[in-house]
């Protein structure tokens, strides 16, 4: 029996890692992955998964009826707006390191190796 192997791209991680081995993932894998992840999902959705019938019975999107600590209970439109906020900021930060890579051609990992914070002559002198 013959078993496929993918190899992860996950090149800014390459001069950190010891073992080249670390990003092979056998196809079985992917698939038991996936298995695993589309189970949780059907849980948690209480069988609804289709588009159509997600949402019945007012269950609003990012409700999963887990909030041990009762935080969206104290005010939870000041709680949704700024997990609105967090979202944003995380793809503004996503898109920075994106156009880091692409306008250096450096890898964001192996960047911060030989970083020099930039200097203004006679700024911070």
């Amino acid at each position: 029996m013959r078993i496929s192997i993918y190899t992860v791209p996950l090149d800014c991680a390459s001069p950190f890692l010891t073992n080249p081995d670390a990003l092979q993932v056998p196809g079985v894998g992917l698939v038991q992955i996936f298995l695993g992840v589309g189970a949780i999902e059907y849980k948690m959705h209480g069988g609804k998964i289709g588009k159509e019938d997600m949402f019945d019975g007012g269950r609003k999107p990012g409700d999963f009826g887990f909030d041990p600590m009762g935080m969206g209970k104290k005010n939870l439109p000041a709680m949704q707006l700024r997990e609105i906020k967090n979202g944003r900021l995380a793809m503004l930060a996503f898109g920075g390191i994106l156009h880091q890579q692409l306008l250096s051609k450096v890898p964001t990992i192996a960047f911060f190796n030989d970083f020099k914070p930039l200097t203004f002559a006679g700024v911070w002198q």
